[in-house]
């Protein structure tokens, strides 16, 4: 195996958000107060069963997007981008595969600008046709500079 060819790993994941997980279950909990108190308050009227009800389902919405964001995430590959040659490899999420993106092409690449973007680790990787996301970063302003050092490397070995 030639020394271009090994495997260098750019961004890992971070690390489980178990928060997610505890509101979860404290949202779950909260949504089967909201029902039982509807069950309760049967016999005074409509209005506080309705309400019981819509305040169980939002409740039960919001436990429900808390565990799906805690359980995606952990299982995405512990490696989010890695280099391997001249090419570098992002993991797209939704399509759940790599992509392959030669460092010649790269124009740069950005952490998150946002606060928003900060928290969820996102980092931007620019090429003249396409913009690539990827986010669940560990720290994505170190995997930035990497991919500059990378991007720098590759086009020494061409010169």
């Amino acid at each position: 195996m030639a020394e271009e060819d090994k495997r260098e790993i750019v961004a890992k994941k971070r690390g489980a958000q178990k928060q997610y997980l505890v509101y979860g279950c404290v949202i779950a909990v909260l949504a089967a107060f909201a029902a039982a108190s509807a069950a309760f308050n049967a016999e005074r009227g409509a209005g506080l069963i309705a309400f019981g009800i819509i305040l169980a389902l939002l409740a039960g919405g919001f436990a429900a997007y808390c565990f799906v964001l805690y359980f995606a995430q952990k299982k995405l590959p512990e490696a989010l981008i890695y280099a391997e040659g001249d090419s570098l490899y992002c993991y797209q999420y939704r399509k759940k595969e790599y992509v392959r993106i030669s460092l010649s092409e790269i124009v740069g690449a950005e952490g998150g600008i946002t606060a928003r973007e900060v928290r969820a680790g996102l980092l931007r990787v620019k090429t003249p046709q396409k913009t690539y996301e990827v986010a669940e970063i560990a720290e994505p302003f170190a995997a930035r500079e990497e991919i500059a050092r990378l991007k720098a490397q590759a086009r020494e070995r061409t010169l």
